[in-house]
């Protein structure tokens, strides 16, 4: 990786010696920008650049050969002059990002499960622009990184502080606003302390003047922490049952439909999700688990 990043350099500095002659063409110099684009140097770093080569741009399309001779010559003033300055950055920069790499892998140490697994995609985007290379670029990620390394390890330590109030059995229930209509919809979220989780949602009664329901859905999987947010993994679904009734206007009868049970395996995230500790703490009573 070193190598690549060094050759780079190499031939950076071999364009400023050759250089592409006073003659320099409009599709050389977009080139060469490109180059410097591609190690990440910013947009606004070549201003100057940019507009002399569309001054040049502007000549050309015209006609106007004095005013193209003019800014053809200012442009590969400039871009040399600049290509020379980003070489030498450039170069000092492969220490820079051997440096804040290491540093930054020895503060992520600490990070574990959710928190280190955001953590490693943060290092991959970092990784990807040392190898193409994009060292400019890969420098600002670096020290970036060190920032959100910092928020992570706090997340880190407030999870772990917060872990053992999360474990229980949560259950919300709900009532009709309603006295005419007894409808109980229940809510249970199970997290266990060795990370698997089980939740249970329930409705039972009169909702209305003209419907009932009598309905349960299970599912179980895993939960983990990010700070004070509990992330929900599904793996198991399963319809326990599902029945509803409504009141036939014509017949004056309850008309019952059912669905059937069933009980399924989920690979695609659909039924994933997460609730912070306050809503759990808000909405929630929390129980021992059985």
């Amino acid at each position: 990786m070193k190598h690549i990043f060094f050759t780079g350099v190499l031939l950076l500095i071999t364009l400023l010696v050759v250089g592409c002659g006073q003659k320099i063409t409009i599709e050389e110099a977009e080139s060469r920008i490109a180059d410097l684009r591609d190690r990440g140097v910013p947009r606004r770093e070549m201003t100057r650049i940019s507009m002399y080569l569309n001054h040049m741009k502007t000549a050309k399309s015209i006609g106007n050969s004095a005013n193209y001779t003019k800014y053809r010559d200012s442009l590969y003033n400039a871009l040399n002059d600049f290509e020379e300055r980003m070489g030498v950055l450039l170069e000092e920069s492969a220490a820079v990002i051997a440096s804040l790499r290491a540093a930054a892998e020895e503060k992520g140490e600490p990070l574990k499960g959710l928190h280190l697994k955001e953590a490693q995609k943060l290092f991959a985007t970092v990784d990807s622009l040392i190898e193409v290379p994009s060292p400019l670029l890969a420098r600002t990620r670096l020290e970036t990184l060190d920032l959100q390394l910092d928020t992570l390890l706090e997340q880190q330590a407030l999870a772990d502080s917060l872990r053992s109030h999360f474990v229980g059995a949560w259950v919300m229930e709900e009532e009709s606003p309603d006295s005419r209509f007894n409808v109980v919809k229940r809510h249970e979220i199970h997290l266990r302390p060795d990370g698997s989780l089980y939740m249970m949602d329930r409705s039972r009664g009169t909702t209305s003047a003209t419907t009932r329901d009598d309905w349960e859905f299970q599912s179980e999987g895993k939960w983990d922490l990010m700070g004070d947010v509990a992330f929900k993994y599904v793996t198991n679904d399963k319809r326990v049952r599902y029945n509803f009734q409504r009141l036939d206007p014509e017949t004056n009868r309850w008309v019952t439909e059912s669905k059937p049970a069933y009980d399924s395996t989920v690979t695609d995230s659909s039924k994933d999700g997460y609730i912070t500790y306050e809503v759990l703490k808000s909405d929630y009573r929390r129980f021992p688990l059985r």
